[in-house]
């Protein structure tokens, strides 16, 4: 077990500091892995900051054993490598020997090497006050330029961690943590007590998710999906990895491997995880809107607009891969968006929508999906490609509109967690009412294979990508008031394409692109809603006319409502029927037709004959 850590601070060579408050081996022969902690990471970030300020360049740790014999030391420096036992700050394995010296436990020895003593802390506030006491001794000696100094500090600040936050990895850490010698010292139980396998299940949690929150990892049941928190976002947790993951556990803590390993055994983990990490997030500020980012939680509300660290209590269940960064460019990206779509209430609305991705219903509801329209060779892909860096791989799905709107809810469960579902297609197969339910972001049931059904809230936002706009589909204004089509009607050529145009843009200007949406999200917000634009408006009622098989019967017959010429409803159907098989239509039902037509301002009236249609001929051909 490691008992305590050495600092030592030297101008001359390189430096040194210290952490606590996170971690202790004592279940290892030779600890080989480590487990990051944000709250390790922030004290060696202020520890090392106070450093820096005077002159210091690296950091060395002193590992002592019960008796305070020394028994390694490993040393690190934000330059490159010195020699065999000096680790780089910018290398994964620098990290991973850093983490594996702090020690929940440890004393901290703070060993001053020009003159200025020891000094012996038991904590870390102790050993900051100290550190300021130093910084203030050794004011007089810092260079008297504030510039120079600033200077200095920025070279040796910037440390890039370079954390695993995968599933498999966090669990594989966590794993080192759950130990126990037998289920009853877990459970803090005494020798005598008996433990049949029903309490073998529940300590067997019990314990696995208190050493979870006790590390920061916290494990929780949300929506019928199994999150971690990684330090930064809740990541969803496959229930496959889970099941091996609490096995595992069960192994650690003295329960017989044979048991531990048998499936029924894993599965009645499973259940009681299910029960034990029941989770309900916190409440939330229901007008702000807040976005995950490496460097932190951009949060915006009717007053503000900041930047703050990760919390778990914000339970982000995504994190885009790129920092906040108010001064990126986006030059490239400006000038292809110029090009492929040159109105600018266009671009204006597509940044808004991707904004609106951001959006909670409690903030801002305006029940809209978006459909980028065009044949090809017109900048969609590249949009696509930028799109799906911008939110994340993982955090885009692309399910058919036609799967996700049937009846079963399979598909639509496996929306939890996502920001955006961007299909490639818009098919006219698809179930009205839960389409508009989707559109709308109104709680949808839904469920996962062989479970009970759920209510699934706070999902997704829609983007279709298509070269043809479906036909024959529901003919009503709830249908087509939750779409904005953005028509993509520019040609580019073969001299102008650039094949790895959205790879650049990807590469250099991600986080400008997101100040771009960040823009739009400024709009919405202001106009609470969307900028007019009457290129998409006239889309939308071309769509609307088109893909009605019954306006098209109308207007191609030259007909008009009247009410005094009469026209049997069947006959008519007849003639409409013969239209749809010679233009390639679907046609709709003699029921759907008729109320089409009353939609169309015909009156469809009941008779002793049969129902009529009041209607005549405008022309004759």
């Amino acid at each position: 077990m490691i008992k305590g850590s050495t600092i030592e601070l030297r101008k001359d060579h390189l430096a040194v500091v210290a952490a606590k408050n996170s971690i202790e081996y004592n279940i290892m022969d030779e600890p080989t892995l480590f487990v990051y902690s944000k709250r390790v990471k922030k004290e060696i970030d202020q520890m090392y900051n106070l450093l820096a300020q005077f002159g210091v360049d690296g950091i060395k740790f002193c590992i002592y054993d019960e008796t305070q014999k020394l028994e390694r030391c490993i040393c690190y420096s934000n330059h490159e490598t010195k020699s065999e036992e000096w680790y780089s700050f910018k290398t994964k394995e620098g990290l991973v020997k850093l983490a594996m010296v702090v020690n929940e436990k440890a004393i901290l020895d703070f060993n001053k090497v020009n003159d200025y003593g020891t000094f012996n802390a038991t904590t870390s506030d102790e050993l900051l006050i100290h550190l300021d006491e130093i910084k203030q001794e050794l004011e007089p000696n810092l260079p008297t330029s504030s510039e120079s100094v600033s200077m200095e500090v920025e070279q040796i600040i910037p440390i890039e961690y370079n954390i695993d936050e995968t599933v498999k990895a966090i669990l594989k850490n966590l794993l080192l943590f759950i130990y126990a010698k037998s289920p009853r010292e877990a459970a803090g139980l005494q020798d005598d007590e008996n433990i049949n396998e029903r309490m073998l299940i529940v300590l067997a949690i019990d314990y696995i998710l208190k050493i979870a929150i006790k590390y920061e990892w916290a494990l929780v049941r949300y929506q019928n999906s199994f999150y971690i928190y990684t330090g930064t976002y809740w990541q969803k947790i496959i229930e496959d990895e889970l099941k091996e993951f609490l096995g595992s556990s069960a192994e650690r803590i003295g329960i017989n491997p044979y048991t531990a390993r048998f499936y029924g055994f894993r599965e009645n983990l499973i259940k009681q995880f299910r029960s034990a990490a029941y989770f309900t997030p916190p409440s939330i500020d229901t007008t702000a809107t807040k976005i995950n980012l490496q460097n932190g939680v951009y949060v915006i509300t009717p007053t503000s607009r900041y930047l703050k660290p990760h919390d778990k209590e914000d339970f982000m269940t995504y994190k885009l891969t790129f920092p906040y960064d108010p001064s990126a460019k986006k030059e490239k990206f400006e000038k292809f968006l110029n090009r492929v779509l040159p109105d600018k209430a266009k671009q204006m609305v597509l940044a808004e929508f991707m904004a609106y991705v951001f959006i909670r219903n409690t903030v801002l509801k305006l029940e809209k999906g978006l459909i980028l329209y065009g044949a090809g060779a017109n900048g969609k892909s590249v949009i696509f490609q930028i799109i799906l860096k911008l939110f994340g791989p993982e955090n885009v799905s692309n399910y058919t509109l036609q799967s996700l709107t049937d009846s079963n809810g399979y598909t639509r469960a496996l929306l939890a967690g996502k920001l955006l579902n961007y299909a490639s297609e818009l098919s006219s197969k698809m179930n009205p009412t839960f389409f508009k339910m989707l559109m709308s972001g109104e709680p949808i049931e839904c469920r996962q294979i062989y479970e009970r059904p759920f209510l699934l809230e706070d999902y997704c936002k829609f983007v279709f990508n298509t070269n043809i706009l479906p036909r024959d589909i529901e003919q009503n204004d709830g249908f087509f008031r939750r779409f904005l089509i953005i028509h993509f009607d520019q040609k580019i050529g073969e001299e102008e394409q650039n094949p790895a145009l959205a790879a650049e843009i990807i590469e250099d200007e991600l986080p400008g692109v997101f100040n771009w949406v960040l823009d739009g999200l400024d709009r919405l917000l202001s106009q609470r809603g969307f900028t007019p634009c009457p290129a998409i408006d006239a889309i939308v009622n071309e769509y609307r006319k088109n893909s009605d098989s019954v306006a098209l019967f109308l207007e191609d017959g030259g007909y008009a409502p009247s009410e005094d010429d009469h026209k049997s409803l069947k006959e008519l159907f007849t003639s409409y029927k013969d239209f749809c098989k010679n233009g390639n239509y679907t046609a709709c039902s003699e029921r759907s037709f008729s109320e089409r037509l009353r939609n169309h301002g015909y009156n469809v009236t009941r008779r002793s004959a049969g129902r009529i249609v009041g209607i005549r001929k405008t022309f004759q051909y």
